[in-house]
């Protein structure tokens, strides 16, 4: 299973990928992940790579005030349809609703 990951926060990052490889070292199912910190990185790896899945910070810079993450979630919503789990500290943003057809 591929999972893309495009979040900031570098410490985040290790969380989540020390997670998997605990996941990974237990299961069957084998998660592996690729990450993006920008949001020109996620959506480049999106268009350029095929994916079962995405965890997307919605703030992707440390000022951004406007969700750069809901244009990733918005590629994924128009052309590729598949699971995504939005994250995000900040309550203030508006999170877009993906649902599957």
């Amino acid at each position: 299973m591929n999972i893309l990951v495009v979040d900031d926060d570098i410490k985040q990052n290790k969380i989540l990928r020390d997670s998997i490889d605990l996941f990974n070292k237990t299961s069957e199912i084998q998660i592996t992940l690729d990450e993006a910190i920008t949001l020109t990185d996620g959506l480049k790896k999106l268009r350029e790579n095929s994916y079962d899945g995405a965890i997307v910070d919605l703030r992707l810079e440390p000022n951004d005030t406007t969700g750069l993450g809901n244009q990733i979630l918005n590629e994924i919503k128009s052309k590729l349809r598949f699971v995504c789990e939005n994250c995000s500290r900040f309550t203030t943003l508006k999170r877009d609703k993906i649902t599957s057809k």
